[in-house]
């Protein structure tokens, strides 16, 4: 039988498989960690791997394994040095690892990844430092500050800047953008993006953006408040 743990003070978690864990003060996970779920509103520091269908952090998770979960819901911050993965991942806070892997990602906050982040679906508003790829099917970034991603692959990609209604141009600026080195992907929809080459089937590029080279298969949109240096038809 899978034991219950709760922790309203300064606690060590010792490797094993657990029912439900609730972290409310600090604590310290020695080992490797398995668990249905895991809820976190202090702070806690893992020092094994870690795995559970549902992991809720509130508080302030720092982890030197992997982490592994059917729903990862952070509002609070994570700092991963290994990799993160698994089904669903939502952040209402802020995010740090080596590598993120979910079928399902949406940010609302600030996202890190030392390498390579993989989805089938991303939506981001905020800020955003890839120093990798950014694979996935469906990709939507909404720029609400300045973001780096060194490489884009995917069937769609939407990047648009933050609505703010009637004084959304008095308050957008140069601050609020998206850098890419490479950009390729079926269907392109670009403003405020800075990039050297960007490669797809359909490309509308939208106001604000400064493009080295594009090259596109069937149409092509330049808005005329953005420049792009050369275009060419595969």
């Amino acid at each position: 039988m899978k034991n219950k743990l709760n922790i309203n003070g300064i606690g060590d978690i010792v490797a094993g498989e657990y029912a439900n864990i609730e972290i409310s003060g600090i604590a310290n996970m020695q080992g490797d960690i398995r668990a249905d779920s895991i809820e976190v509103d202090g702070k806690v520091k893992a020092f094994g791997n870690v795995k559970a269908d549902e992991i809720e952090i509130n508080g302030h998770v720092t982890s030197e394994g992997k982490i592994e979960a059917n729903f990862l819901d952070i509002s609070g911050y994570f700092k991963g040095i290994d990799n993160a993965s698994g089904e669903k991942l939502k952040v209402n806070g802020r995010i740090k690892s080596k590598n993120i892997s979910f079928k399902d990602i949406s940010l609302v906050g600030e996202m890190f990844v030392e390498n390579n982040c993989e989805a089938e679906d991303f939506y981001a508003e905020g800020k955003i430092n890839i120093k990798g790829l950014l694979s996935a099917d469906n990709i939507e970034i909404i720029l609400q500050r300045r973001s780096n991603i060194t490489e884009i692959g995917g069937e769609k990609l939407s990047v648009r800047k933050e609505d703010k209604g009637i004084f959304s141009n008095l308050f957008f600026n140069s601050r609020y953008i998206l850098i890419v080195e490479e950009i390729e992907a079926d269907e392109i929809y670009l403003e405020y993006t800075k990039c050297k080459v960007v490669r797809g089937n359909n490309i509308n590029i939208g106001e604000g953006c400064n493009i080295e080279k594009i090259e596109y298969k069937n149409k092509l949109e330049i808005n005329e408040k953005s420049i792009v240096k050369e275009n060419y038809k595969k």
